[in-house]
């Protein structure tokens, strides 16, 4: 009846926390602050406070809760009410501020697993009662497909892509076992992978490589085992002995490390990822089931902040392109400005790059569509993130590190470091007060903060200069980025300069050919600053002239000032 707190740099149990009567499901929020946990017998779910590590709110959901999900922005979450095994379960929804449940989702009987793909739009969810896995749309809380499983399916995970789900199955006449794939384009099933037997738990590693999966059988030698799956052959690469009954499994943020709770054995184990070994067992307490996810901040602090303009090291190797890093908190919102295929410029986005490690950032990439830059008024809703790969940032100091992509099936790595062009270079902190004269390098968005989602300006402020990069989109809403590259100061507080829209080599080249960089002045940009948060971006695009107020978008605590 308890919940048991694991320091993953020490393998040490820091905490026991009475969560219920028997706690069964546990996720964690993204910003660390809660921990929800499943009560099956209670029919409740539970809201830990992570800080203090005590239950804060016990939430009244539906029959035998199991599975939870929760959105990236703590805004939402789903739990599966598993006892409703006849006419059609259900799925609680509950509003992440208010803790309260806000509606109940059909499904089909005895739903018990929960996916969330990355964006929080569709909810996948196995049902154990009907061998069937619902495909729920979450902005209508409407069940929108029905894929059939093998047996009973039970866990369930999503790639960092969003383009595949994985469920584990079991038929109990034949001791098989098995993981489903699922593409989430068609719903369709797109491969079958034979596993161990009784398998319940699983997980993908974050560059979607590697899919593990807990195989619960106790009297078979399949059972007792994690079994590692290739997700681009879906071959199996490694079977590993772990405790009895494993059932729950989850994979560090920095893909080293995989842990698995051992139901029967009262341990978790540790398994390197790299050499799929078992490097640790740790005793926990009676029948543990499911795994939390990590919070990364207490276990990997940095005094470093990375925010500005990154390019490819040594400087000018590969001039055209770079990557503009906003650093708050614990979280990397990069904006990279690259290339298409056909030359044509691209921005892609991570937006949440989370800490998992030592100097080490990783999430996913989006690519998004939106309405034409000079669309006045901005309509609501309607700009769209589709995530095509996954970015990992990791810095050897305050000024160089390594930026590693992948991307429409294109992995690379590439040294970055700082882009310098004018002094001084400011000095950005946590926290802090903001100078007398401000520093107005930071990410940038219309005001009032959420009028006009979708759209940015990153400015790195050197000098009297600000080097501006304006991502948006063009008149057929695909997304299109422009460069100030020389804002010069004009006056207090105001800069002005020439906008530019480039063209060059596709984000895959290699080696990169600089001679196919270009530019061509579009139009100008002036941007005055009314205080050290607020101001106006007046521009002529394309011959549109028009004036936006904006702010420093905050996304994370504390924020970094830059002196």
């Amino acid at each position: 009846g308890n919940v048991r707190v694991i320091d993953t740099a020490t393998n040490a149990t820091v905490a026991s926390i009475d969560a219920g009567l028997a706690p069964f499901g546990i996720a964690v929020n993204a910003a660390g602050t809660r921990v929800y946990v499943s009560d099956v017998l209670g029919d409740a779910l539970l809201v830990i406070d992570a800080a203090a590590n005590r239950v804060s709110r016990t939430i009244r959901v539906g029959i035998q809760p199991t599975g939870i999900a929760v959105n990236s922005a703590g805004t939402r979450l789903y739990v599966a009410n598993s006892g409703e095994v006849t006419g059609g379960g259900t799925v609680s929804v509950i509003d992440g501020a208010s803790e309260q449940v806000v509606g109940a989702i059909r499904v089909g009987n005895g739903p018990f697993g929960l996916a969330l793909s990355p964006d929080g739009a569709r909810l996948y969810v196995t049902n154990t009662n009907d061998g069937t896995v619902s495909v729920v749309d979450t902005a209508s809380q409407a069940t929108v497909a029905t894929i059939a499983a093998q047996g009973i399916p039970i866990g369930v995970a999503i790639a960092p892509d969003g383009a595949r789900v994985y469920v584990t199955q079991s038929v109990a006449s034949s001791n098989t076992a098995s993981v489903l794939v699922i593409d989430t384009a068609t719903n369709a099933a797109v491969g079958t992978v034979p596993v161990g037997v009784g398998s319940t738990g699983i997980d993908v590693n974050p560059a979607g490589t590697r899919a593990y999966v807990a195989n619960g059988g106790m009297r078979d030698a399949r059972g007792s085992t994690v079994t590692v799956i290739d997700t681009a052959s879906l071959g199996v690469v490694a079977t590993i002995p772990v405790g009895t009954t494993p059932q729950g499994i989850a994979v560090h943020p920095s893909g080293a490390r995989v842990y698995v709770t051992n139901t029967n054995s009262n341990t978790v184990s540790v398994i390197d990822a790299g050499t799929n070994s078992v490097v640790a067992t740790i005793p926990v307490g009676i029948s543990p089931v499911s795994f939390g996810r990590f919070i990364g901040p207490a276990v990997f602090p940095t005094a470093a902040n990375y925010q500005g303009l990154w390019w490819k090291s040594p400087p000018g190797s590969e001039s055209g392109w770079g990557v503009n890093i906003a650093h708050q908190g614990e979280i990397l919102f990069a904006t990279w400005f690259t290339y298409d295929t056909d030359g044509s410029g691209l921005w892609l986005v991570m937006s949440n790059g989370t800490l998992t490690g030592p100097g080490t950032y990783s999430g996913l990439l989006y690519r998004t569509r939106g309405f034409p830059f000079d669309a006045d008024p901005w309509p609501s809703g309607g700009v769209g993130a589709s995530p095509v790969g996954n970015a990992t940032f990791s810095f050897a100091d305050a000024d160089n590190g390594t930026f590693t992509y992948s991307v429409g099936g294109v992995t690379q790595s590439k040294p970055i470091t700082r882009q310098l062009f004018a002094s001084p270079v400011p000095v950005c902190t946590a926290a802090g007060a903001a100078p007398a004269t401000p520093n107005f390098q930071d990410l940038w968005w219309r005001s009032p903060a959420g009028s006009q989602p979708g759209w940015g300006v990153n400015i790195t402020h050197q000098g009297d200069i600000l080097f501006a990069t304006w991502f948006t989109y063009d008149a057929s809403g695909n997304g299109q980025w422009l460069v100030m590259s020389n804002g010069a100061r004009t006056a207090s507080a105001t800069y002005s300069g020439t906008l530019f829209r480039t063209r060059g080599p596709a984000f895959s080249a290699n080696p990169w050919n600089r001679a196919l960089v270009n530019s061509t002045a579009v139009g100008n940009a002036t941007f005055t600053f009314t205080d050290a948060n607020n101001g106006t971006f007046a521009y002529t695009l394309d011959g549109v002239a028009q004036v936006k107020p904006i702010t420093r978008q905050v996304f994370a605590s504390p924020p970094t000032v830059c002196k």
